[in-house]
């Protein structure tokens, strides 16, 4: 199992890397202790007396994550920007846990940790009975569906790195015309696929950001239309597009969720009874 800290995006992608915010990120979190699972494990079957320094409690991870976050200055005015990377970060070490439920865990376990000591949480103040509960505001999302997260990198990434491929347009679709357009039919093509779930379905709204983020994107007609043009896009994807009300439809999908409160098995529901793999957490 391998949680690689590496970054990595599409071939198509890399060339403008550099202008990349999540790859500066990734840059700027070198990690120099093992933060991965499969030592952490290692370390939890060994016994206090024979354990040494270099087995890292939650504590030491979190803190050593902690300083490389402070240190990180986004090329935006986005304030939730880095959160959001810090989270995008988390998700694919955890691509690297193969399906591994509690290798998944841990770093949820992690993240959350971090996320709660930060200012990402945006703290506040419930009653609880006769005492008052901090709670975080800001929300991400948890599953243990290993495609959703790859889903919501792909869009991530398409989206990040669009207004690059726009402005290199007439040199990039001259070389290589067919790769970035067969890359661009399968980012628009699961675009369609994610809204036409979130609105039959009534799933959880697991791509709410990326969602919001495309459509925000893609809402000119002549965006679409200069996409169109180039890569002769599916009428049928370009017109869902146009007719979306992003607002519309984030009431009608919380609306399900209220009365839908099952959700689909698709999306990573976790048993922990069922595992055998269980390992202390050394805070």
């Amino acid at each position: 199992m391998s949680t690689d800290k590496a970054y990595s995006t599409h071939k198509l992608l890399a060339t403008f890397k550099e202008n990349s915010n999540l790859y500066k990120f990734y840059s700027n979190f070198n990690i120099k202790i093992d933060d991965s699972y499969d030592y952490y494990k290692k370390c939890s079957n060994i016994t206090e007396s024979t354990r040494n320094n270099n087995c890292h409690t939650v504590n030491q991870i979190t803190e050593e994550w902690k300083n490389k976050f402070n240190n990180f200055s986004p090329d935006t005015n986005n304030v939730t920007e880095p959160c959001y990377l810090l989270v995008l970060w988390i998700y694919d070490r955890i691509k690297g846990c193969n399906s591994n439920n509690f290798c998944i865990s841990w770093f949820y376990v992690l993240l959350k940790k971090i996320l709660d000591e930060s200012e990402c949480c945006n703290k506040a103040v419930v009653k609880d009975k006769d005492k008052d509960i901090h709670i975080c505001k800001s929300k991400y999302i948890k599953t243990f569906n290993l495609d959703v997260l790859k889903n919501k990198r792909d869009l991530y990434d398409f989206l990040e790195y669009y207004d690059n491929i726009k402005r290199k347009s007439a040199q990039i679709f001259k070389q290589n015309k067919k790769e970035y357009c067969d890359y661009i039919n399968y980012i628009f093509t699961l675009y369609h696929k994610l809204e036409e779930e979130v609105g039959q379905r009534g799933l959880p709204l697991i791509y709410e950001k990326e969602l919001n983020i495309f459509r925000k994107k893609f809402s000119e007609d002549n965006e679409l239309s200069s996409i169109k043009s180039r890569c002769n896009i599916n009428d049928s994807i370009i017109e869902s597009i146009r007719s979306m009300d992003s607002a519309n439809l984030s009431a009608r999908s919380h609306e399900k969720i209220v009365k839908r409160r099952n959700i689909s098995p698709d999306y990573g529901i976790y048993d922990p009874k069922k595992s055998t793999d269980i390992v202390p957490l050394h805070i």
